[in-house]
């Protein structure tokens, strides 16, 4: 695709390219703010139904196992298809959906598992729609200007996903629970519209050739894997993510009990801890671009790890919530970091054909790992305790400390 110029004195785009970038950051704004409100209520409308701890964990678990199951086909789709045209249609097909599903519960409230397959078939979707998403936005935006774009659309997803949703999805609920979901569902018609009016990228034959005739989606998938494979620094990026996304699953499933048996505060101490995470994640992504402005993307990576693993130490010696509050809220910052400056590494060092297999592949991995740490972490707590768990973490975290000298150098 040809390059649009950069104004490197207002450092901003022409503005037709800021316009289609606004259009696609509205977007997936407005789809996270859905996002937010989903994840919210239909664990409450599991609660209503049972008061099976298994059973309401079932349901939030399957919006997450699609994609250690079609994380890797989603990307080799999303190489396939026009992105554009599939991510409008998708959202179209979620809004109908999720559409259906509110008018559902006007007349009944649904079974368990009509929720957990609703939340499992939006997570399928989400497979193809994601991986499209972020290989789009090298399309619409000149290259000095990807950080800040992905910056922008990490932290206005983060704030809509994990702040205004959940609590506007907790309120509307108590409004009358098929609000929330009808909600939701505008919120996917919405975003549908903005992307079928982005104008269709040209991709040079370079760029983007033409899938071979005959050629099957594990040979495509199998490409994306064996690029990933041969680039150092995507590997390296890869292979941090293991103990990173694992340690935090194991930090999202005793987070609870961490505020409720050690710290000794409720609900509202425990909403603090999660707050905080966002907020730093929130301002993480915030302050990527002015980071990678002046050092090199290696060198907030390389700050990114250690600042995770002394946030796990740190959440093992305190007592107090407020330590407690700011070291989860570092570790926010440092994800928050480490996800826009991954993210426009991904972009930047894939060809435009393999972008959707690579991110895929790297979700993949990232969720996958999660989902483990997630169960892990409740047997091992059980095992050894909590806070032996979380230096557990730290000491995770630092044994893959071999691979930081790899990414010292790596500019954006």
């Amino acid at each position: 695709m040809q390059k649009v110029p950069f104004d490197k004195k207002t450092a901003q785009l022409p503005i037709a390219s800021q316009k289609n970038f606004r259009r696609l950051w509205t977007a997936a704004t407005i789809s996270a703010l859905g996002d937010g409100l989903r994840l919210t209520v239909l664990p409450l409308f599991a609660a209503e139904k049972t008061n099976s701890p298994l059973l309401i964990s079932l349901v939030t678990a399957s919006s997450l196992a699609p994609w250690p199951l079609f994380g890797l086909l989603g990307g080799a789709i999303s190489d396939r298809v026009d992105r554009r045209s599939a991510m409008w249609r998708l959202d179209a097909g979620r809004a109908v959906l999720v559409g259906g599903f509110a008018v559902l519960t006007l007349f009944s409230l649904p079974s368990i598992l009509m929720i957990a397959l609703l939340g499992f078939i939006l997570g399928s979707v989400e497979t193809i729609f994601d991986n499209a998403a972020i290989a789009l936005v090298p399309e619409l935006v000149d290259g000095d200007f990807l950080i800040k774009a992905n910056s922008r659309l990490l932290s206005s997803q983060t704030l809509s996903s994990q702040f205004i949703g959940p609590a506007l999805g907790g309120i509307l609920f108590a409004v009358a629970r098929f609000v929330p979901i009808a909600t939701d569902a505008l919120s996917f018609l919405a975003a549908a519209v903005l992307v079928a009016t982005l104008p269709v990228g040209k991709k040079s034959a370079l760029e983007h050739p033409v899938t071979k005739v005959g050629r099957s989606l594990r040979s495509e998938i199998a490409e994306g894997l064996h690029f990933l494979r041969r680039q150092p620094v995507l590997l390296a990026c890869t292979s941090l993510a293991v103990p990173l996304f694992a340690t935090s699953g194991v930090l999202m499933a005793v987070l609870v009990l961490y505020a409720k048996n050690l710290l000794h505060v409720g609900s509202i101490g425990y909403g603090l801890l999660f707050s905080a995470f966002a907020l730093g994640s929130l301002l993480g992504s915030a302050m990527a671009p002015r980071a990678l402005s002046r050092i090199r993307a290696g060198q907030v990576l390389c700050a990114s790890v250690p600042l995770t693993a002394l946030s796990f130490v740190s959440l093992y010696i305190t007592k107090y919530v407020g330590v407690a509050a700011a070291s989860v809220a570092v570790l926010g910052l440092a994800v928050g970091l480490w996800n826009v400056t991954t993210t426009t590494l991904r972009q930047t060092l894939s060809p435009d054909a393999l972008r959707g297999r690579v991110n895929s592949a790297y979700r993949t991995v990232g969720t996958s790992f999660a989902a483990a740490g997630a169960l892990l972490g409740g047997i091992i707590a059980e095992w050894i305790g909590i806070p032996k768990t979380l230096l557990g973490c730290a000491i995770a975290i630092t044994m893959f400390g071999f691979l930081l000298p790899r990414l010292w150098r790596v500019e954006t």
